[in-house]
């Protein structure tokens, strides 16, 4: 029998869940976490759903090679269109952009109540998501990153606590500072001081900085608009004092 190996982001996932849960495991790929989850009696029962047919072919062959199939249910599903309501206590959404995210979790607000554990690891659109979080009352517990293969990844658990949406904002000028470096950065990462973001706000400080340095030198060229110009300038020096305000919270 050949062995798997999960990313440190999956195990991090699997550490999280609620323990004899019935788990599922949305966009399952080829259902390496439904596997270890049972394989490790994490779960009590684990479904794995994909829209893809041919990732699920290959998770049938992992689900029967590591003799899991009484505990592993493979289902050909867009989101959670095939779970049940209530079916499940815990709902992964790993390895997904942000805005797919939010449309999955938009679509299948009946199949969770406030119960559900929603582990939620976006890969991209970061701000958005956070936003949509506040805006749809997603309440998040905790939240942790790691580095894995010199990119950032976010973990975070969660509940939906309230089905009473809050007024959205027309941009992020609507912002605070303070609600802007919540939702770009994690108010549970900064509380916890996490030592991960911290590398990544240094990062994007230096970033930062050195496409301010860029900009201001092209506001002297000609034919340029300087009003774009000036405003962008005026966009990166807020972006670097959020940042800052950021750091400090270290």
């Amino acid at each position: 029998m050949k062995d798997y190996k999960l990313s440190d982001r999956l195990l991090l996932v699997a550490d999280w869940v609620k323990p004899k849960s019935v788990v599922a495991d949305i966009g399952t790929d080829h259902a390496y976490l439904p596997i270890h989850l049972a394989l490790q009696d994490i779960c009590s029962k684990a479904i794995a759903l994909d829209i893809r047919k041919k990732p699920l072919e290959r998770a049938k062959e992992n689900i029967n090679q590591f003799n899991v199939w009484d505990r592993v249910e493979i289902r050909l599903s867009d989101g959670m269109d095939k779970l049940l309501p209530m079916e499940a206590d815990v709902v992964t959404i790993c390895g997904m952009g942000g805005k797919l995210m939010m449309d999955i979790l938009e679509k299948g607000r009946k199949k969770v109540d406030s119960t559900t554990q929603l582990l939620l690891s976006p890969q991209s659109e970061l701000r958005l998501f956070r936003i949509f979080l506040y805006e749809n009352g997603i309440q998040v517990l905790r939240e942790n990153m790691i580095k894995e293969d010199n990119q950032f990844y976010v973990l975070m658990d969660c509940r939906w606590d309230t089905v009473e949406k809050k007024q959205k904002k027309t941009n992020s000028q609507s912002y605070s500072d303070i609600e802007e470096m919540n939702f770009r950065y994690g108010e549970y990462l900064l509380q916890s001081k996490n030592s991960i973001l911290k590398e990544l706000l240094e990062r994007d400080k230096m970033v930062c900085l050195g496409v301010l340095k860029q900009v201001i030198k092209v506001r002297n060229l000609k034919n340029v608009d300087v009003a774009k110009v000036e405003q962008r300038i005026q966009q990166l020096h807020r972006d670097i004092k959020i940042i800052d305000m950021a750091i400090d919270k270290f």
